[in-house]
């Protein structure tokens, strides 16, 4: 589930794909680095009644780069930088898509901080939850009249997720 800061809407009311294929280098009995591929689908929208609606919808190929520590036995906590790349992106409403003039051109780099936990349920499966937040600006939003506010839009991606090891 995510949603963008800065585009003037609330809530997580947009659900995406994510899919991942990864290597864990350990380091230690509890501690791993976690170096991986990932698309995820990311962005906002808002349906202001049964026939009007905002979407933005941006497509991501993603590096996660986590420090993971295991503890209680079947949990891992991780954290650490995501570094995206804008492969697609599309803003509309219900009247299609935006014109370029009503949609400002999205940065094609993106950097995140990532956080979240992981439990398994089984020795190969299990379930996770992580949180990440944009430390660069997804695109601007002009001037910002506040002092040394660096302003624009930013994503907050919520991913719930069942995962399998093979």
């Amino acid at each position: 589930m995510s949603q963008v800061d800065g585009d003037r809407y609330a809530g997580f009311n947009k659900t995406g794909i994510w899919g991942e294929l990864f290597v864990e280098y350990p380091f230690t009995l509890n501690t791993s680095l976690h170096i991986g591929l990932s698309g995820v689908q990311k962005g906002s929208f808002q349906r202001f009644d049964p026939q009007d609606y905002y979407r933005m919808s941006l497509v991501y190929a993603e590096i996660p780069i986590l420090y993971q520590y295991r503890f209680l036995g079947k949990a891992i906590m991780e954290g650490g930088l995501g570094f995206g790349i804008l492969v697609h992106s599309r803003e509309e409403t219900e009247l299609g898509p935006l014109a370029p003039i009503d949609s400002p051109k999205f940065n094609f780099f993106e950097l995140s901080a990532q956080v979240g936990v992981k439990y398994y349920i089984w020795k190969q499966a299990g379930a996770s939850v992580k949180y990440s937040y944009s430390i660069t600006p997804i695109r601007g939003t002009g001037p910002s009249g506040t002092y040394r506010r660096v302003s624009g839009q930013y994503n907050n991606l919520l991913q719930l997720a069942l995962f399998y090891m093979f």
